[in-house]
């Protein structure tokens, strides 16, 4: 996998009880290696700023960021090929420096680039980060 690859996407919500509340937009994400150096189409940046751009510091939690993040927090949850397993990221990038990113999924390929493992890091309007670590039993490839 070489370039990011763009993706037309929605995203919603729904709240039931004494204060219902629904919303469902559009949302535009990218596919890609989170470790490749480049090079990225002209609009993309990677840790700069373009038209659409990724930053490793939006994703993570304390000190370690992006992909490292991603690897060692795969790897506290018990997943032993961490380290090694190829790893793809589907993120909603920044549009022009701006933009909400209510959910990245940091996914893990085993063979025949099947995925095996993923982690979902769920941002919401208030700041607040979560990340829910999803594999099958034996990490059998997810479907």
């Amino acid at each position: 996998m070489s370039a990011p690859m763009w993706m037309a996407g929605r995203t919603g919500h729904a709240r039931r009880g004494a204060l219902e509340h629904r919303f469902s937009y559009g949302v535009d994400y990218v596919w890609l290696d989170p470790e490749a150096p480049g090079p990225f189409p002209a609009l993309f940046g990677r840790n700069r700023f373009n038209l659409a751009a990724i930053h490793d510091r939006d994703y993570g939690f304390g000190d370690t960021t992006g992909a490292k993040w991603a690897r060692k927090a795969a790897h506290e949850m018990g997943f032993d090929d961490a380290g090694h397993a190829p790893l793809r990221l589907l993120t909603a990038p920044r549009l022009l420096g701006l933009g909400f990113n209510p959910v990245s999924f940091w996914v893990f390929m085993g063979e025949g680039a099947r995925p095996v493992a993923a982690i979902a890091e769920v941002n919401n309007t208030f700041g607040d980060r979560h990340a829910y670590f999803c594999h099958a039993p034996g990490f059998a490839p997810l479907t």
